[in-house]
């Protein structure tokens, strides 16, 4: 019975991973988008999904019951199996979601904070576009008859 219950939050915690992966796959595209170069955003999408996934389904798999029943002394092993009632079991499952969702929003904001970072590492970087510019560009934007003004 205990092993049931580990198969049954396996294959929750990872239905509900994959769920959220493809949910969170087109803001996590558009993110990356804007940090990584256009080639290496696919591969990267691939990899954040798939440790969403991963983190998903080791968080909310609930292995200490498992491992309660497999050291307890062979006596108590049938009180034990008594104590899988409905309700046990409804309170593991509900577990077993919060923590896949927990464990996933613990990544995800891993995830926005350090691509906060490398956004304003990236844009002070860029905002500088006079090193960036050619001596051409240079004299061309200094000259008086190449600037815009406002007649009113």
């Amino acid at each position: 019975m205990f092993v049931a219950l580990l198969i049954v939050t396996f294959l929750l915690a990872l239905g509900i991973s994959i769920g959220l992966a493809w949910v969170f796959t087109k803001p996590l595209e558009l993110v990356l988008h804007r940090l990584v170069k256009s080639e290496l955003t696919a591969a990267w999408s691939r990899y954040l999904r798939f440790t969403m996934i991963v983190v998903g389904v080791s968080s909310g798999t609930r292995i200490h019951p498992l491992e309660q029943y497999i050291n307890a002394p062979s006596w108590t092993k049938e009180t034990l199996k008594a104590g899988l009632t409905q309700e046990y079991w409804a309170a593991e499952l509900y577990h077993t979601v919060s923590d896949s969702i927990v464990g996933i929003g613990w990544l995800l904001l891993l995830f926005v904070v350090i691509g906060i970072i490398a956004f304003t590492l990236l844009g002070k970087k860029t905002k500088q576009p006079s090193e960036a510019m050619t001596n051409e560009e240079k004299l061309a934007a200094a000259n008086p008859r190449n600037r815009v003004t406002k007649i009113r």
